[in-house]
């Protein structure tokens, strides 16, 4: 019986790591070529995004979503990435928050 618990003890401790390791890898995986420029937290309430919808961030700067997603939480952390890219002639720079570990697409606002 003994010989069973340390390796089911072991399991135990050791899959949430490697799950965690595993969400970590596949996330860093999709950011190859993508810049952060802040660090900041969501300005109060974050409900996901919805087309159109603006996220205000404490840091002043504020986004619309280009995309659907539900999460919810009060002012979480955020990470802004930015990436450079070019259709034809025209430059333009891609944008996405990484708010609470999930990535959202996003369109910066005129201030």
């Amino acid at each position: 019986m003994t010989r069973f618990v340390l390796p089911t003890v072991l399991l135990l401790v050791l899959l949430p790591n490697t799950a965690l390791a595993d969400r970590c890898d596949r996330l860093l995986r999709k950011l190859v070529g993508w810049t952060i420029v802040a660090e900041t937290a969501v300005d109060g309430e974050f409900s996901g995004c919805e087309y159109g919808r603006r996220i205000r961030l404490q840091n002043g700067s504020a986004f619309v979503c280009s995309e659907y997603n539900y999460s919810y939480a009060y002012s979480p952390d955020v990470i802004v990435l930015a990436k450079r890219a070019a259709s034809g002639d025209r430059p333009f720079v891609m944008i996405r928050l990484l708010i609470d570990g999930e990535l959202f697409e996003m369109s910066p606002v005129a201030p």
